[in-house]
């Protein structure tokens, strides 16, 4: 149903639920801002007239987020992948959802440029990411597109990128959140493949932990790296890796990302005011934040649970992200950039893996036999003295035994 620019529609405003008006607005995108506004405005009516202003104060007062950590590791500790994280896992996981690593200098992880080289990269079935919402809080509807080539993705991007020159992150991260319902961005995501070729201990297609000792098998996109092609505005939305595993991205080339993290111990806090919100979705399925389709202003989350943990970064080329286990982030790409990430496990993951929930909604989600892999763990030269470890198999073995008590009792 078109709406022309100036037009007021009382047909609109009694015949569609607020659900459906909003998508009607959101979808004429050369609406200008203000005007977008004001049909909200009245739609809602003078109760919630103040809705959207006071939206907007909370996006102007942009202190109350700290940043995470920011690692710069020497030469030496970047050597051994492995040993780093565990570190770093047992020193920031309790308070932190996440951490930057600034690799040392003269790192390099491609020898192989990023434009000539990738020319011909088939970018299959873009998503665009089409969201709607009020007040802070979005729901999205994800849109397969026609394959494209990346070098016409980029040079579509790119242009837009020229809109935006001379904006520091902080002038991003606002108009992002002002804008994010209008003109839907397409975005090139979970493209199995890794662009490292340097033979390092941070090359994502083989590195080192625990899913290595305890899993016979690579599962793409978990222990086996995908390639995320983004452009302005194209996000990712509130959630946790499956299983609850951690994961590490790199910024290969291009403007930056930005993150948003909770700490594990927090999740509970996210959940709680996401079911109060999205109480219906829910109701159909308990791990519903896992569909990825929801969106959160995270200065609309602190200010209603001040309690609550969060940190933001802004990510640029050349650097890692490390997310911690069980830890829900989100996050959105200042333009044009091309990323790589994979899953991977700590010694802190291994209760987490226990306690781990699957949607049900999809067939084909990753599942780990626990057993098997403490047993593998157990194997292992490596692990098979850790404390940790024979405790893991214990509760998994006790687990497996109340589980088969159970099922007997029900077939009584």
């Amino acid at each position: 149903m078109a709406i022309k620019q100036g037009q007021r529609s009382e047909h609109t405003q009694q015949n569609l639920t607020p659900e459906l008006f909003h998508l009607s607005i959101f979808k004429v995108s050369h609406f200008p801002f203000l005007l977008i506004q004001t049909f909200i405005l009245s739609y809602r009516g003078t109760q919630r007239a103040c809705l959207i202003p006071r939206f907007l104060s909370i996006i102007q007062n942009m202190t109350t987020i700290e940043e995470c950590p920011v690692l710069r590791p020497t030469s030496q500790e970047f050597e051994n992948f492995y040993d780093y994280i565990e570190k770093i896992d047992k020193q920031y996981s309790p308070n932190y959802g996440m951490v930057k690593i600034i690799p040392p200098k003269n790192f390099r992880i491609r020898q192989q440029d990023y434009n000539k080289s990738l020319d011909n990269l088939i970018i299959q079935g873009p998503i665009e990411q089409n969201v709607y919402g009020k007040g802070g809080n979005y729901e999205c509807l994800h849109i397969l597109k026609k394959s494209m080539p990346l070098k016409d993705y980029r040079a579509k991007q790119t242009e837009i990128d020229k809109q935006h020159e001379g904006l520091n992150s902080d002038q991003l991260e606002r108009l992002y959140w002002k804008s994010l319902a209008f003109s839907p961005p397409l975005y090139g995501a979970d493209i199995k493949l890794s662009l490292m070729d340097v033979d390092n201990s941070w090359n994502l297609n083989q590195i080192t932990s625990l899913l290595n000792f305890g899993l016979k098998n690579r599962i793409p996109g978990v222990n086996e790296p995908y390639i995320y092609v983004g452009s302005w505005k194209t996000f990712f939305a509130w959630h946790k890796e499956d299983l609850d595993l951690c994961s590490v991205n790199y910024l290969h080339v291009g403007k930056d990302k930005f993150w948003y993290s909770i700490p594990e111990a927090d999740s509970h806090l996210l959940e709680k005011y996401a079911k109060q919100i999205y109480g219906d979705h829910f109701t159909k399925c308990s791990e519903y934040l896992r569909h990825k389709t929801t969106v959160i202003n995270p200065y609309l989350l602190k200010e209603k649970i001040p309690e609550i943990r969060i940190s933001k970064m802004a990510h640029h080329q050349g650097e890692f992200m490390f997310i911690f286990a069980g830890a829900y982030h989100q996050g959105f790409n200042c333009g044009f950039n091309v990323a790589e990430a994979v899953n991977l496990a700590t010694l802190n993951w291994l209760p987490l893996l226990l306690e781990a929930k699957t949607c049900l909604c999809v067939k084909d989600n990753v599942k780990i036999d626990s057993i098997s892999f403490a047993e593998n763990l157990k194997r292992s030269n490596k692990f098979k003295e850790d404390e940790r470890v024979k405790n893991f198999l214990e509760k998994t073995k006790s687990m497996q035994s109340i589980l088969r008590k159970n099922i007997k009792k029900i077939r009584v």
